[in-house]
């Protein structure tokens, strides 16, 4: 193992404070997870939620693999706390599993029989979650630096060059594939022009260590058998909600998966900042968890409280005034379905917790659990979808969605329970 001890050229950005850090992923994530909200809410307004649908569903497809394939590198990275391996070996390691996700997208799209025109759409969307993917690695070294000012700067520029792009090329064009060609090359110039170029102000970068040799081939096993149970677990997380978009459209057609995945957008949004706040916690709690137990339970007992106010106050709003704030969200057709919003509001009650206490999870290293979670959830969504939607629609959808998520949140807390007594009597039995 060859360790990261560089430094950057001139000088080396200092840590920021725990406090700091959540400022700027607070702002960060609330402005990119609006961006992601307002390209399905562009294509409502200038086009229709059919097309709408369309977009889901391509993600839907594309995401799955990515999220395995990605193996959860960045959570490995970031606890990597005697710095064993450097930026440009995960860096690597992510390019070379990154083009495998993309041929197993496109090898899906060709079995599942698509149109020429989904197809392409789908390869597109392809591109676009590699890049991302390679945007991951940069801010996992943002992450352990705790430099969270870097993966600000990184979303606030992507976010704003994908919407604008995005709603100019579909205005012009009226058509979904032209706008995610340009969002893609949006995105090659955010990972370029600001995420590579930030990298180099916190690390002195070593073109000499992207080659591939027998070394790193043995890195690579290393990195696969430590990231092959958070990859299950991401695939099986994001097909958590993605499995409900094929029933939903297998059930009840394009237009009801349209408006069901436009609103769970609004949540995932959310989930988006929870899981923004989390990871800025990540490198504090894996800290913790070595030498402070103390310190540990009382940072995760602040996250859970805040996920806690964050998801009653949001339940408060929507089921007061959710049918207004989809009619200006989207359009006036929304308002019929305030009953949806006000289920995935009671999902995300759950849902936001588990990602405090998963990030505790991540920061214990006992990746393995990882798989038993999600495949619970998985299960869980998945059957009580099968049985519901035919039979209820997409109200069958919410209320398998929040089954889904609060059996999630309560396996995390019985595992985590358990490792804390563990660890408590480790403690106890050192001289």
């Amino acid at each position: 193992m060859q360790a990261d001890n560089s430094k950057a050229g001139k000088a080396v950005a200092a840590p920021k404070s725990l406090k700091v850090n959540f400022t700027w992923v607070v702002f960060a994530d609330a402005f990119y997870g609006i961006s992601q909200w307002a390209l399905i809410a562009l294509i409502i307004h200038f086009s229709s939620v059919e097309l709408a649908g369309l977009y889901t569903l391509a993600l839907g497809l594309a995401a799955p693999f990515f999220l395995f394939f990605n193996l959860n590198l960045r959570s490995i990275q970031v606890t990597d706390q005697d710095n064993d391996y450097r930026f440009e070996h995960y860096n690597l390691f992510r390019m070379v599993t990154s083009l495998a996700a993309f041929i197993f997208v496109i090898v899906a799209a060709f079995a599942m029989n698509y149109e020429a025109s989904l197809l392409w759409i789908i390869a597109v969307m392809g591109m676009i979650k590699a890049l991302e993917a390679q945007s991951d690695i940069c801010h996992g070294l943002f992450q352990k630096k705790e430099n969270m000012q870097y993966i600000a700067f990184s979303k606030i520029a992507r976010g704003t060059v994908n919407v604008l792009s995005f709603w100019v090329v579909l205005m012009a064009t009226g058509s979904l594939l032209p706008a995610l060609c340009t969002m893609a090359a949006a995105n090659i110039a955010s990972l370029i022009f600001v995420d590579m170029k930030n990298v180099t102000k916190v690390h002195r970068f070593h073109l000499t260590d992207m080659h591939l040799s027998r070394q790193k081939l043995a890195m690579f096993r290393h990195f696969l058998v430590l990231g092959f149970p958070l990859g299950i677990a991401g695939a099986l997380d994001v097909l958590n909600i993605n499995i409900q978009r094929v029933i939903i459209e297998q059930a009840n057609g394009l237009e009801q998966l349209g408006y069901y995945a436009s609103i769970v957008y609004i949540i995932m949004a959310g989930q988006m900042f929870i899981g923004a706040l989390s990871q800025a916690c990540l490198p504090r709690l894996r800290a913790y968890w070595g030498r402070n137990t103390g310190q540990y339970v009382k940072l995760l007992r602040t996250l859970l409280v805040c996920s806690a106010l964050l998801g009653a106050a949001f339940f408060a709003v929507v089921a007061a005034g959710g049918d207004v704030l989809l009619s200006i969200i989207y359009d006036q057709s929304f308002a019929a379905y305030h009953h949806i919003f006000v289920l995935a509001s009671i999902a995300a009650f759950f849902w936001y917790s588990g990602g405090f206490l998963n990030i505790a999870l991540l920061a214990t290293r006992m990746f393995k659990h990882q798989v038993v979670i999600y495949a619970v959830s998985f299960a869980v969504t998945a059957g009580f979808s099968l049985y519901l939607v035919p039979e209820f629609g997409i109200e069958g959808a919410g209320w398998a969605l929040i089954l889904g998520m609060a059996a999630r949140a309560l396996t995390m807390a019985v595992i985590l329970i358990k490792l804390y007594g563990q660890r408590q009597k480790n403690f106890t039995a050192e001289p």
